[in-house]
């Protein structure tokens, strides 16, 4: 029986969260820094979801002014395909409305197939340009 349990990143996580950023992120060097994914972890803006107690997926957030923000959302490649990322989606909309907040918004490369995860998760394309050499896309969902 698998259990799986969505919850806070703790600094034991640092390591399997840098590798599953190298894993499944685009090649920028902040999602591998140590450093700043122990900042994001002890400010509470990681959380991981785990299959028996094992790492499966993290997702990293924060909030601004009239919406929070997703900036990082990854599965390892053998959980892909389970609803692991279905879930921390699901998870983060209702921690949004906890928080008061009625949009949620994230951004991704256009050349990842992960847009047509988010579309069908609700969210809609708002824009799409230029960020660091490559095309991207921002999602937002009012919830």
């Amino acid at each position: 029986m698998k259990l799986i349990r969505i919850r806070p990143a703790k600094a034991k996580d640092v390591s399997a969260i840098i590798r599953l950023n190298k894993e499944g992120l685009t090649p920028y060097r902040w999602t591998y820094d140590g450093g700043y994914i122990r900042r994001a972890v002890s400010h509470g803006n990681y959380y991981v979801i785990c299959r028996n107690k094992m790492v499966a997926g993290a997702i990293k957030f924060y909030l601004e002014k009239n919406y929070l923000w997703i900036s990082t959302m990854a599965i390892f490649k053998k959980y892909r395909g389970h609803g692991y990322a279905k879930k921390l989606m699901n998870f983060i909309e209702k921690k949004t409305k906890k928080y008061g907040y009625a949009k949620i918004r994230l951004d991704t490369l256009t050349i990842s197939r992960v847009g047509k995860f988010y579309q069908k998760m609700g969210y809609i394309l708002i824009e799409e340009g230029p960020y660091y050499g490559r095309k991207y896309q921002i999602y937002e969902k009012t919830i």
